[in-house]
């Protein structure tokens, strides 16, 4: 069998195992692709779906994983970069409905979300790093596991953050992002953001501004 019959063997595969998902997508895309009537993002909505249908197999797969002491952590080679195209492409809808004054303050939470992590996939940076007073110190391990403390300092052009990653005990990766607005670190799970993201647009009017 060719990789392309593969590849749609497994988004078949996804979308009989969370058809409801897959239906929650397909109707967000038609609801809030609408906004935009004359453009594609019913098509960019459903298509993010889709892959969002296929990373959650591959997180449950992942999580099954996880739970054998046999196997330990061995994170699907797809999840990563699945993973990280979704956030930039759901990044790209929330901004793009935020441009166009079609967000309401219900979605900022989410879209500051996806926008933290996304500027380390993406940007390779601190995310809002022009708001630095000062470089940030940060401790790196190397070969052998030795730590090695280094400054990131915006005025640099070769600057660069390498965000933390992990697997949540849902098998989704999860980044622990710096937030300079409220001064904190946190993590952020994929999953989360999905499942939050597809509550929001069930809402009556998921994108009434206020």
């Amino acid at each position: 069998m060719g990789v392309s019959a593969l590849l749609t063997a497994a988004f078949a595969e996804a979308n009989g195992r969370y058809a409801d998902v897959h239906a929650a997508w397909t109707a967000a895309g038609l609801r809030i692709g609408g906004l935009l009537p004359a453009s594609l993002l019913a098509v960019s909505i459903q298509r993010e779906g889709r892959f969002d249908v296929l990373i959650r197999a591959l997180e449950d797969e992942n999580a099954q994983m996880l739970d054998d002491p046999d196997k330990g952590m061995q994170v699907p080679y797809a999840l990563s970069p699945l993973s990280e195209y979704w956030i930039s492409g759901m990044y790209e809808t929330f901004r793009l409905l935020t441009d166009r004054k079609l967000a309401g303050t219900d979605t900022e939470s989410i879209f500051r979300a996806l926008e933290l992590v996304r500027m380390g996939i993406d940007k390779h940076e601190v995310p809002k790093d022009y708001t630095l007073h000062g470089p940030l110190q940060f401790v790196k391990v190397g070969e052998g596991n030795e730590a090695k403390s280094y400054d990131y300092d915006k005025k640099d052009p070769m600057r660069a953050h390498i965000m933390p990653m992990g697997v949540s005990q849902r098998g989704s990766l999860q980044w622990r992002v710096i937030d300079l607005r409220n001064k904190r670190e946190l993590w952020i799970e994929r999953r989360e953001l999905s499942d939050s993201i597809l509550e929001l647009w069930k809402k009556p009017k998921p994108f009434a501004v206020d």
